[in-house]
């Protein structure tokens, strides 16, 4: 486990989310967060929602269940920094009054358009694989775990905690479906032939 790279993928979700939040979000906001995805991916980091469609078994369940932890933690301390510097985040509010089931749909979008985005680089190398699906997402508002620990860190209040937590494991479930579901389509293991 690289408890370092782990820790530094989420700082640039982190990063990222900062920077849509700079450029005010919209579709400009969608075009800038790519810049954390783009950077884990040509840097050889650690990222659970870009490594979780490839799971080969559950004996990895548990490795890339500490990434996704130290993930959190580092897209955490920059929502923490951000929110010491510029203020509470009002987004997270909006969030969480999605029901969990919107959550979670909103999150499986996510899962899938992330794995497109990492397969989609594997297979061209082309930078634009990652953009346009992960921009995709962001203006669709899909719920993203790690940069969803960063709003959390960045806006919530003491009252909405216990819920929040709950919200955020609704994303983590629908980010992994999507995700493993993609896979599972790209490789032909459901709805089709080999």
């Amino acid at each position: 486990m690289r408890v370092g790279a782990s820790i530094l993928s989420g700082m640039l979700i982190g990063i990222a989310c900062m920077a849509s939040i700079s450029a005010g979000g919209g579709v400009l906001g969608a075009l800038f967060f790519p810049v954390g995805l783009i950077a884990i991916i040509l840097l050889g980091l650690p990222l659970y929602t870009g490594r979780i469609g490839y799971i080969s078994g559950p004996q990895e369940a548990k490795g890339l269940a500490a990434m996704l932890l130290l993930n959190m933690i580092g897209a955490g301390w920059v929502g923490l920094a951000y929110r010491l510097h510029h203020g509470e985040v009002s987004v997270i509010a909006q969030k969480l009054a999605k029901p969990l089931y919107i959550a979670f749909l909103d999150a499986l979008l996510c899962g899938i358009l992330i794995y497109a985005a990492v397969e989609g680089y594997r297979r061209s190398k082309s930078i634009l694989a990652i953009l346009f699906p992960i921009a995709a997402f962001v203006l669709i508002g899909a719920e993203h775990c790690v940069a969803d620990a960063f709003y959390l860190a960045a806006g919530i209040s003491a009252e909405n905690i216990l819920y929040s937590l709950l919200w955020l494991a609704a994303v983590v479930a629908g980010n992994t479906a999507g995700a493993i579901i993609l896979n599972a389509a790209v490789n032909c293991k459901i709805g089709g032939e080999k």
